[in-house]
């Protein structure tokens, strides 16, 4: 029992040091941008950062290269999300910005 404790307490610490570094990294990010503003998120995966775009009022265009994440992603946000890997990338000039979190790790 002790062990499950100390497990959870290591995972919910861990989610809130991710947390506190996705925030710092949301905010470095929103320096750059004004209200409105067409972010393209590669590689959206579940759609949180989407969704946390989205709250704050820009303009979001979802994708990523896996169906079923898509469908997780447009579940979550209630938008489409398009069907599209780096390769297939057919956007020139589209957007403000580009929001990237950790999807470049697999490629």
């Amino acid at each position: 029992m002790r062990l499950l404790h100390v497990t959870t307490k290591m995972q919910r610490n861990t989610s809130i040091i991710q947390l506190m570094f996705q925030c710092r990294s949301y905010d470095q990010f929103e320096a750059y941008l004004k209200s409105g503003d067409k972010i393209l998120d590669i590689g959206c995966g579940s759609g949180r950062d989407s969704r946390y775009f989205l709250s704050r009022g820009y303009d979001v265009v979802p994708v990523d290269g896996s169906m079923e994440l898509c469908l997780l992603a447009g579940n979550y946000i209630g938008m489409d999300v398009r069907n599209i890997t780096y390769e297939e990338l057919d956007y020139n000039n589209k957007f403000d910005a580009v929001w990237s979190c950790a999807s470049f790790n697999f490629i």
